[in-house]
């Protein structure tokens, strides 16, 4: 019996180093702590849509509903609005991208955003979405549409994004998501650019 609890008071001790440990950590990592309070997978629900813009129809050049590109790809359900890849490369080569009348908003982590993107995306990761959203938040204000993509397929990485857009301010209808993604993006042969050259 008392090597039992020894065993238990050194795992409990362990256990509690470990904790104090993480908290330490996590605190001197002020740039990419992790916020306790913070919900970080919180689900949108598919009623995000403010009640004003209810039965607004899609982009014009967009058959299919949000729930048919969506579910396509592999995404949750989800009540933004949505673009296909026809639409997206369409807002890429429009002239008006250029002085910042479209912005593509990059979903992705780091790593991923570093190896290639969309050029003159902006990244903007939710799981560090303080290091981003100040920037993000300023050229979305400015735009007349906002194109958040992620990977593609089932990444919901830049359905979150879009909450995020929202929660601030950013208006509905300036709004729209990429469900094809990075993938659809390079699979198309579209350009890319990387922060390794």
């Amino acid at each position: 019996m008392r090597i039992l609890t020894t065993v238990v008071v050194e795992v409990v001790i362990i256990a509690s180093l470990g904790v104090g440990l993480g908290f330490v950590v996590n605190a001197a990592r002020s740039k990419d702590s992790v916020k306790l309070q913070r919900d970080y997978f919180a689900k949108r629900p598919a009623t995000t849509r403010p009640a004003s813009t209810t039965g607004a129809a899609a982009p014009a050049a967009t058959s299919q509903t949000a729930s048919d590109v969506g579910a396509s790809h592999g995404l949750p359900e989800h009540d933004y609005q949505v673009l296909s890849f026809e639409d997206v490369a369409a807002l890429f080569e429009d002239p008006n991208t250029a002085v910042g009348a479209n912005v593509f908003v990059d979903a992705r982590e780091d790593d991923l955003f570093t190896e290639g993107h969309i050029p003159g995306a902006l990244q903007c990761d939710h799981f560090r979405l303080e290091r981003y959203i100040d920037r993000v938040y300023a050229a979305a204000l400015q735009a007349e549409k906002v194109v958040v993509y992620c990977t593609g397929g089932e990444c919901e990485d830049s359905i979150y994004v879009c909450g995020d857009l929202f929660d601030r301010g950013i208006e509905y209808e300036k709004i729209h998501l990429y469900p094809g993604g990075w993938e659809e993006w390079v699979e198309k042969q579209m350009p890319t650019e990387s922060d390794l050259e």
